[in-house]
């Protein structure tokens, strides 16, 4: 069964394979969506009963996880990678066309969460009473 975390994984392979194809537009959308659906798999686990934030602003859902995301180093990093959400989807006033720069910014950006997201999903695990949280269910992918 497919999960956050597993579908997260897959976009920031899709990230990855059309950023090395010069295909920047496509590579930080899929990178955002690497870093929003790795977000909600951190607060699906940490509060299972918790409905979740319909946002895709990735620094609001790790507000909604760690409050102290709001002016963290890793809320910047979110907000800065949720700015690629819709002006690089849909054309229209705010349509932005990405520079190597700006992508290569959103891959080390990608890379930096993604060593937060693996800590954390560590702790919680071993936090957690809940014998069915197991670091298994929190597949990693090497960033190259």
């Amino acid at each position: 069964m497919a999960d956050y975390r597993s579908i997260a994984l897959l976009d920031l392979d899709d990230a990855i394979f059309t950023y090395e194809n010069k295909r920047y537009r496509t590579a930080v959308f899929h990178f955002h969506q690497f870093a929003e659906k790795s977000a909600k798999a951190l607060l699906v686990k940490k509060y299972p009963e918790h409905k979740l934030l319909k946002s895709h602003a990735v620094e609001k859902i790790l507000e909604s996880y760690d409050e102290a995301h709001t002016t963290s180093e890793i809320g910047d990093k979110a907000r800065y990678l949720t700015g690629f959400y819709f002006n690089t989807r849909y054309p229209g006033d705010n349509f932005t066309e990405i520079t190597e720069a700006q992508a290569k910014k959103a891959k080390q950006l990608c890379e930096e969460l993604e060593k937060y997201f693996v800590s954390e999903l560590e702790m919680l695990i071993k936090t957690s009473n809940n014998v069915a949280l197991e670091l298994d269910s929190f597949p990693t992918l090497e960033i190259t």
